[in-house]
């Protein structure tokens, strides 16, 4: 397999021509990667000459003999290894770009863009509005933008309340970015690429420079990238290209699987290759894979081969809730769909299975694949709190710092007589009690004093909607002080109002009530476990602090690896287990359009061929009151058994 992968760079160096090789789920080629790229990187003596776009000889290529060599011969041409952005960034600073050489990082633009949206939230809209992920959003939008150059697009990823805003956002973070000489990760395409169109001397010399250009992971590109690297190819077009277009997943970013199709249309002499086997996974997986894939229409035709043979042909089998061990690969299966009533018994099951993989020492050959970060920091809790060792491939924000967990702590906390200005003000609007922060005078609020400050100073009209309102919050917090955190928290959706503030919220907000709803039910789940709230916030602090410093990754502790579905491609894993496979989950979002969904089926069909011998699905079917729907995508499967 690599040696005619090996040969078909060669090929690319001596045909002088436009090439692409369709490279499917399996076959080898993240391994390939990263034995040339580590080749090269030892080929250099000089620790401080390891660079991935450093620039290598064919004296220090010819040093070893390994199999790249051998497959390649005598490589006399300088090799430039590098990422899209390290390597346009480079043509950047060596074109005498010097208006920076500070790349501002995730948390440092969201610091940055904070101070603008504060301004224009409170010029025109609520200031309740405004929250951590609501920057994250706008980041996400002008990422988009900047990636593809189409702002219609880049509004889509925002909610129907901060589409208006988003041009007003993109200006002011553009103006105060260049006024303080920063640059951030986008731009060092977008100044490459007005580099290039602007200044044609400078495109002639990178055109020189680089003979001949191969691209991997071809289905990950965006518009700008591909502009650039069209610009730098001509005029001899002598790229080579490798991709699956099935493994496209980063339409965030402005990745199009369409712009592997253009190349054919843009290089219409190019040579197609086929790398149609799959060296990673029994047929089984491959089979079930397939048949989710090919229900997408916007993709390349194909069939994939497994020659796995390290186990015998077997079937699948459909388990019931109930009835299964939860995908324990038995005599009969290597494919297992389980459904159940509620998520935490999902999880449950899960859990019960990995701990037996624990027993037998199998652990660190198991993954647990999430689509969302929330999820799988749901999921760690449940391991956490059943001693299974568990390595954690993304830190993300805690899962407790959700607007949602504040809130429902803040009430708690007041109940316990914490009466904290600033905890007051988060909740005491949640739902509407029309009270003004003008009201609150001291560091520690006194509920007497605020009804004195309305009793003396605000009309009558105004006196009649607080007053009642603030004796009625006294007394809610009295009896929140009575309860344990499950019921406490019940009583803060149902009997406090909160969960009504959510949904007049959500009005503006549509996509997300789902999202909020299920998220109440996890922080149910969570809360069944204490006894005390001291207990559960203790808890809450001990993960937090654990998610921070990434503990269970520094001190290098073995056990089952949790990742998004995102962060597994390019990896394997003797056993895989998929939960959430549901409506909403898979396709992501409440009404997903026909593009989303095509990549959400893409993003489960990388998540399955992660897995090697045995691959798990789950899902949850809810209950009467809030049934749920298994994925769209499981339909080809058990159809008859997901009509509920």
């Amino acid at each position: 397999m690599q040696k005619n992968k090996l040969r078909a760079v060669k090929s690319c160096a001596e045909e002088r021509s436009a090439a692409r090789r369709r490279a499917y789920a399996g076959i080898g080629r993240a391994r390939l990667r990263q034995n040339l790229y580590h080749y090269y990187k030892a080929s250099v003596s000089d620790p401080e000459e390891r660079h991935p776009t450093r620039e290598y000889s064919g004296h220090y290529l010819y040093k070893r003999r390994s199999p790249v060599q051998k497959a390649c011969g005598d490589i006399t041409y300088p090799v430039n290894f590098g990422t899209f952005h390290s390597v346009f960034y480079q043509i950047l600073k060596q074109s005498g770009y010097q208006k920076t050489d500070h790349i501002l990082t995730g948390s440092e633009k969201k610091n940055f863009i904070f101070p603008i949206l504060t301004q224009l939230y409170k010029e025109k809209a609520s200031t309740d509005l405004l929250t951590s992920e609501t920057a994250l959003q706008f980041l996400s939008a002008i990422s988009y933008y900047k990636n593809t150059g189409e702002p219609k697009q880049a509004q889509i990823l925002l909610d129907a309340n901060q589409r208006p805003f988003f041009e007003a956002v993109l200006a002011a973070y553009e103006q105060r970015r260049k006024k303080a000489l920063l640059l951030d990760f986008d731009d060092m395409l977008f100044e490459c690429y007005h580099l290039l169109t602007e200044d044609g001397q400078i495109l002639s010399k990178w055109q020189k420079q680089f003979s001949y250009i191969l691209i991997d992971e071809f289905q990950d590109i965006n518009q700008r990238q591909y502009d650039i690297v069209k610009l730098l190819a001509l005029p001899e077009n002598n790229l080579f290209v490798v991709g699956d277009d099935d493994q496209s997943i980063y339409g965030f970013r402005g990745s199009k699987p369409e712009l592997m199709k253009d190349f054919l249309h843009n290089y219409p002499d190019c040579k197609q290759v086929l790398l149609d086997i799959n060296y990673r996974s029994v047929p089984q997986i491959v089979e079930a894979s397939q048949k989710v894939i090919q229900q997408n229409k916007n993709r390349f035709s194909k069939e994939l081969r497994a020659v796995n043979t390290r186990i015998e042909d077997l079937g699948n089998e459909k388990k019931e809730s109930g009835k299964s061990d939860c995908g324990k690969p038995e005599e009969s299966s290597r494919v297992t769909l389980c459904y159940f009533q509620e998520q935490e018994e999902q999880y449950q099951a899960i859990a019960k299975q990995l701990k037996k993989e624990a027993e037998t020492g199998n652990l660190e050959q198991c993954a647990v694949l999430f689509r969302t970060n929330s999820l799988l920091q749901s999921f760690a809790l449940v391991l956490k709190r059943l001693g299974i060792p568990y390595v954690m491939k993304e830190k993300g924000t805690c899962v407790y710092d959700h607007f949602i967990a504040k809130d429902v702590r803040d009430y708690l906390l007041l109940s316990k007589g914490d009466r904290s200005r600033s905890r007051f003000l988060c909740v005491m609007n949640k739902p509407s009690r029309y009270i003004s922060r003008e009201a609150l005078e001291d560091e520690d609020v006194d509920l007497e004093k605020v009804r004195a400050f309305y009793r003396s100073f605000a009309p009558m009209e105004r006196q009649k909607l607080v007053l009642p309102r603030l004796l009625k919050l006294e007394e809610q917090l009295k009896h929140l002080s009575l309860l344990s955190p499950y019921l406490g928290l019940q009583y803060i959706r149902k009997g406090i109002g909160y969960e009504e503030y959510l949904y007049k919220k959500a009005a503006a907000n549509p996509e997300k009530l789902q999202e909020w709803m299920e998220f109440l039910e996890f922080l149910g789940s969570e809360a069944k476990h204490f006894t005390t709230c001291e207990k559960w916030f203790t808890y809450q602090e001990l993960f937090r602090r654990e998610l921070t410093k990434g503990s269970q990754k520094e001190k290098k502790l073995l056990g089952v690896c949790l990742m998004t579905a995102h962060a597994s491609k390019g990896l394997e894993f003797e056993r895989v287990w998929i939960p959430d496979v549901n409506e909403g989950i898979y396709p992501h979002g409440r009404m997903p359009d026909e593009k989303t969904v095509e990549e959400e089926c893409r993003m489960l069909y990388v998540a399955m061929t992660r897995a090697k011998e045995a691959l798990t699905l789950t899902c949850i079917t809810g209950t009467k009151e809030r049934p749920k729907l298994p994925s769209r995508f499981l339909n080809v499967f058990y159809p008859s058994d997901f009509s509920l």
